[in-house]
């Protein structure tokens, strides 16, 4: 879920409980975390993953997550943001219908 965090400006997201930060800068870093996370479920013992790793939601409090919790974060805002774009393109075709 979507929430406006500040005034008009839509940029937090809403997971197990915490609001998450989801501006650019912040899904590139999501990026990261999710793709280590996926090699540690593939492949835990070549990409180890530590019981002391953690996401900083957008209260900055540090939550902990396993390789499969921090993966479902990054899965879920992946999920979210083409479901946004879906959305944004359906918008548009409609109002490209009613101009023409």
């Amino acid at each position: 879920q979507y929430h406006s965090g500040s005034g008009h400006h839509y940029d937090r997201f809403l997971h197990d409980g915490h609001y998450y930060q989801i501006d650019q800068v912040s899904r590139e870093r999501l990026d990261g975390f999710g793709a280590r996370a996926a090699n540690s479920i593939v492949d835990p013992a070549r990409f180890p993953w530590s019981e002391d790793e953690y996401w900083i939601d957008a209260d900055n409090v540090h939550v902990p997550m396993t390789a499969q919790q921090a993966y479902n974060l990054y899965s879920a805002v992946g999920v979210f943001m083409s479901d946004c774009v879906k959305h944004l393109r359906a918008l548009k075709d409609r109002f490209a219908a009613l101009r023409a």
